[in-house]
């Protein structure tokens, strides 16, 4: 089955889409639109894997077509193309695209289509949406979050506004002071005000933290076995705190290290969605992983075509978030199954997530399970032995 790729470009653009199309595969089609209402027809009506929206097309606002996609089909992958100098003055649009493409004709920029055809190929599969469509429950993109996301682009909101967002809800108010008073942030004095929180986490790390708790509210303890919400919630945030520092460690830029904060936060959303809806199997493929000593992603494949971390990365595609948290919840077993070849959010969150214990362990040794070929790849095995240290830090 190929790939589709929708492609929205005005009719003379000043450097055209198709540039960035030399290293896609022979079967992937390319479809085009030349506004944003045959956009919406093609998306409607044809089976459309990827959206790639130009800046310069014409028509109203151009983060209109990627919500007006985003709300047709949340799990579409929707990447804007710009120019350098457009980047800086994006409003909206941002916020609707998993990914913004810098055009300018070199490999980078063809490479960030071709990762997206990828991604899409490993999201869309057959196998993939038959299990969906046999799911009653899929958890939504949390409506205090949606607020939240949208309040922090505001140039004229205060951390007192934003303070009040969280105190609306008694359990994430508990949850951010907690984690703000906690050791991985080191302060010497409590903190009990939610607003103070927001200015001392950083309101990258508190949107993250929201998304977190609130997309795990949505799961029902009592559907569960051997395991709870919270203790999926607790080794969530360990991870995400090891892979943060990780991520410093390597000097990082911000996004970097906010994209594998938010990636360890949700990497396991998954395994919730199982358990919610497939609690017997899930808990088959369990009690085999236990006793065989094998990897319970590889049994869950087996039993449900897919395990929990491609489920997982469907639900971060669906919430909008970046591609790049995306591919690290999908590939945190194996990253080297992902085509990227560079040090990324993906390995921080492997490294951490088979350096922190797991409740759930499926009779193997978390370090035995550490993809030792993705580190050789991107030339980083040296590495190791400091980032395992960084993952034990409080």
């Amino acid at each position: 089955m190929s790939t589709r790729i929708l492609v929205v470009e005005a009719s003379s653009p000043v450097e055209s889409i198709s540039t960035l199309f030399a290293l896609l595969p022979q079967d992937v089609e390319v479809l085009r639109a030349r506004n944003q209402d045959e956009a919406m027809q093609f998306i409607a009506r044809e089976d459309v894997d990827v959206l790639l929206a130009d800046a310069h097309t014409g028509g109203a606002d151009e983060g209109d077509l990627l919500q007006r996609a985003r709300l047709a089909r949340p799990e579409l992958l929707r990447l804007f193309v710009v120019d350098q100098a457009e980047r800086a003055n994006l409003g909206t649009s941002e916020l609707e695209a998993h990914g913004t493409i810098v055009r300018g004709g070199n490999s980078h920029a063809e490479l960030e289509v071709v990762r997206a055809v990828e991604l899409a190929r490993h999201l869309n599969t057959p196998r993939l949406q038959q299990l969906l469509a046999h799911i009653d429950h899929l958890p939504s993109a949390p409506a205090l979050w949606l607020e939240f996301t949208q309040r922090i682009k505001d140039p004229t909101v205060t951390v007192s506004d934003l303070g009040s967002i969280v105190q609306r809800d008694m359990g994430l108010t508990a949850r951010v002071l907690a984690t703000v008073n906690s050791a991985a942030f080191g302060l010497r004095r409590t903190i009990m005000d939610p607003g103070e929180a927001a200015a001392l986490m950083g309101l990258e790390a508190l949107q993250s933290l929201i998304l977190s708790v609130e997309t795990m509210k949505q799961f029902d303890d009592r559907l569960l076995k051997h395991f709870t919400v919270e203790s999926v919630w607790q080794r969530s945030y360990q991870v995400a705190v090891a892979a943060r520092a990780i991520l410093e460690a390597e000097r990082c830029d911000k996004r970097l290290i906010e994209e594998g904060f938010l990636a360890g936060l949700m990497h396991d959303c998954g395994e919730l969605v199982l358990a919610s809806c497939r609690a017997e199997r899930f808990e088959f493929a369990r009690s085999l992983a236990i006793r065989d000593g094998a990897a319970r992603h590889d049994l869950e494949a087996r039993l449900f075509g897919v395990d929990h971390a491609h489920i997982g990365a469907h639900v971060m595609q669906r919430f909008g978030l970046p591609q790049g948290v995306i591919e690290a919840v999908a590939f945190h077993h194996e990253p080297s199954r992902w085509m990227n070849e560079d040090f990324s959010a993906l390995t921080a969150v492997h490294i951490a997530s088979c350096a922190v214990e797991d409740p759930l362990r499926d009779g193997r040794d978390g370090l035995a399970q550490i993809d030792h070929t993705h580190l050789r790849a991107i030339g980083r095995e040296g590495r190791l032995e400091r980032w395992l240290q960084l993952c034990k830090q409080p």
